[in-house]
C-alpha cells in the first residue's frame, strides 16, 4: 500500500471519528442539557409568538431551580389533552395555592394577579380549587 493511500484512509478514518463523536455530544446536549424548539401554537401570544424559536433549559431548572409564580415552562400534556406536542405555558399557582378566575380576574390566594402579558381576559368563572403537591397550575 502506499503513503497517500494510508494517509487517505487514515484521514477518512479520522472523519468518521469526528463525525461520530459530534452526533454522540449533539444527542447528549439535545437530550438532557438544552434544547431547540419552534413555538407551534399562538397560546401565549403576545409573550411568545407563533413560530418563534426557543431555547429549552433541561439541566438548570431541574437540577438548580424551583419553580416560581410567573416561569414559563415546557412540559409534556396530560393524556387528557389529546396532543402530541410539548406545552408551553406560564406558571400561576404553585403548591399548596388557591386559584380561581372569577369575573375575567385570575386570583392566587384570594389576591388578583397582575396579568398584563394577557391579551383576553378568561370567559369563564373557574375554581377555586388547591393546587395539589407535586404539581403546578399553568395557564
Amino acid at each position: 500500500m502506499k503513503t497517500s493511500e494510508k494517509g487517505f484512509k487514515r484521514m477518512l478514518i479520522e472523519m468518521v471519528e469526528v463525525i461520530v463523536i459530534a452526533f454522540a455530544l449533539s444527542w447528549l446536549i439535545r437530550s438532557f442539557v438544552i434544547e431547540a424548539r419552534i413555538v407551534p401554537t399562538g397560546s401565549m401570544l403576545d409573550t411568545i409568538q407563533l413560530d418563534d424559536r426557543v431555547m429549552i433549559d433541561k439541566f438548570f431548572f431541574k437540577h438548580f431551580h424551583s419553580f416560581q409564580t410567573g416561569d414559563i415552562i415546557v412540559f409534556k400534556p396530560p393524556s387528557s389533552a389529546h396532543a402530541t406536542e410539548d406545552f408551553i405555558k406560564r406558571v400561576i399557582g404553585l403548591p399548596g395555592d388557591k386559584v380561581e378566575i372569577l369575573n375575567q380576574k385570575t386570583y392566587v390566594n384570594d389576591r388578583v394577579i397582575s396579568e398584563a402579558y394577557v391579551n383576553d381576559p378568561a370567559k369563564s368563572d373557574f375554581g377555586p380549587i388547591t393546587v395539589p403537591a407535586d404539581s403546578l397550575f399553568v395557564m
